[in-house]
């Protein structure tokens, strides 16, 4: 069986040819590639960028929902007197976060759902009558992202006498994104 070195080096037009390594050391002798070993060597490069950005994909939304993770429990234990046991988050005010990234935290944690705040706010009978959730409503508003760290602002709202809004910053290390500033940056 007669290995080949390949190389796009073309002498005819159209054709593409590999040099016969065993006869390389004695004299060059170029052998044109098959059609079919050609379609062969192309698919195989396609599987294999399609299966490395597959990979890579789906490291990025693991680490956003740990990022999520982050965020939430950072928020939960800023003034706790506000929490309940099940939670609303609202994503839709910042687009950092991916449908999967979104979708694999609500699952881990089953006393949250999403929602968008603006249709919460209208149609909550006891927000529109008493200025009171049921749940506690945590909306992501802003996520900035520079370098190895992540800055998100959030409001967290129960009540309109019982809201705050927060600033937290992750930065990258080790690999993994860890809470280095969380901060309260407005009360009601």
């Amino acid at each position: 069986m007669q290995r080949f070195v390949f190389c796009t080096i073309a002498r005819v037009p159209g054709q593409v040819f590999a040099l016969n390594s065993a006869t390389a050391h004695t004299r060059k002798r170029w052998v044109p590639f098959k059609k079919t070993q050609m379609r062969y060597i192309i698919w195989l490069l396609i599987f294999g960028f399609v299966i490395t950005g597959c990979q890579n994909k789906k490291i990025i939304t693991q680490e956003k929902t740990l990022i999520i993770q982050a965020i939430i429990d950072s928020t939960l234990r800023i003034d706790s007197g506000l929490n309940t046991k099940d939670y609303w988050i609202d994503f839709s005010a910042t687009n950092f976060f991916d449908s999967r990234s979104i979708n694999d935290y609500i699952k881990q944690n089953t006393n949250c759902s999403e929602i968008n705040s603006d249709s919460l706010l209208k149609n909550d009978s006891t927000w529109i009558k008493y200025g009171f959730l049921q749940k506690i409503l945590i909306e992501i508003k802003n996520v900035e992202s520079k370098g190895d760290s992540i800055t998100i602002d959030i409001d967290k709202i129960k009540a309109t006498d019982g809201s705050n809004g927060l600033q937290i910053i992750l930065k990258k290390m080790n690999g993994h994104y860890k809470v280095i500033s969380s901060k309260m940056t407005w009360i009601s």
